[in-house]
């Protein structure tokens, strides 16, 4: 509770580098034995989640601050964003990724599993690495979302994946840890 954070803030600052092409997908878990969600946003290329957000309702949240703390962080909005077509997402998505390119407004492109990327299989694998731990002895026994942080912290930073070449996302992105204990350096950077 008292580290976590402080890893998070100072990880959430380093811009990683992202391709033209972002997922957008959610996993089903439970706090204190009530069912949430937890949204992400994740570049296709390096797996890397730009941005996360917890809600306890699917249909009725809200991921444009979501979306914008994608952009924020990335420094650019992706050229193709798939989603799997739930209905909260399109608006949400035009809004945060609009953008100006020279004289003309471009936005992404949005792409629903059904149509040009025909799957959102890139997603649904990084939800199978994540359900575990989210899901372990029956979800989360107290309400503390740095717990649902640490959990993307370790997926982007610390647990290297075989679709990745044994890399971290981090490392796909551009991002390196020095040294043999990289949760360890990540405090130490965090904490100067």
């Amino acid at each position: 509770a008292r580290y976590g954070p402080m890893m998070a803030g100072y990880a959430g600052k380093i811009r990683p580098w992202t391709g033209y092409g972002w997922h957008c997908d959610e996993v089903y878990f439970r706090i204190l034995g009530n069912g949430a969600y937890l949204f992400t946003v994740m570049d296709y290329s390096t797996r890397f989640v730009l941005s996360y957000m917890v809600s306890p309702v699917k249909m009725g949240a809200d991921p444009l601050e979501m979306f914008s703390e994608a952009a924020r962080r990335a420094g650019t909005v992706p050229w193709v964003f798939v989603t799997d077509g739930l209905d909260v997402f399109p608006g949400a998505a035009r809004k945060a990724f609009w953008r100006r390119a020279g004289r003309r407004l471009v936005h992404a492109v949005e792409v629903h599993m059904r149509n040009e990327f025909n799957h959102n299989n890139v997603h649904e694998s990084l939800n199978g690495e994540l359900r575990p731990l989210i899901r372990k002895r029956g979800g989360y026994k107290v309400a503390n979302p740095v717990m649902v942080g640490l959990v993307v912290l370790g997926y982007d930073f610390f647990r290297p994946h075989a679709a990745l070449n044994n890399r971290t996302p981090a490392e796909a992105a551009g991002i390196c840890i020095e040294g043999k204990d990289k949760v360890l350096t990540l405090l130490e950077a965090a904490a100067a």
